[in-house]
């Protein structure tokens, strides 16, 4: 699935785990998550929620070469989610 900058708001059902959603012209992503866990609001760049996962079946989304997952009410990318679980396992020094 293809995403230009300027595109508009756009909805997408039925996302799966092996679907790749590329979005060009942008570096800015960010994912929130409805209440429900239902959707996936996915804010490209300066615009609000331009993209919508709806009916989706992924728990892993690729997005721009990058995977993402669901973290509470947050889609976040797979790397950062791994530092912070890697970071709560740290023994401080004494």
């Amino acid at each position: 699935i293809f995403y230009t900058r300027g595109d508009g708001k756009d909805v997408i059902n039925g996302f799966g785990n092996d679907d790749l959603l590329e979005i060009t012209g942008v570096t800015d992503i960010t994912g929130t998550v409805n209440s429900r866990g239902t959707e996936i609001y996915l804010k490209v760049g300066s615009t609000n929620k331009a993209i919508t996962f709806k009916n989706f079946e992924a728990t892993t989304f690729n997005i721009n070469g990058n995977s993402y997952s669901i973290s509470g009410t947050k889609l976040i990318r797979n790397e950062e989610l791994i530092m912070k679980e890697r970071s709560s396992f740290l023994i401080p020094n004494s």
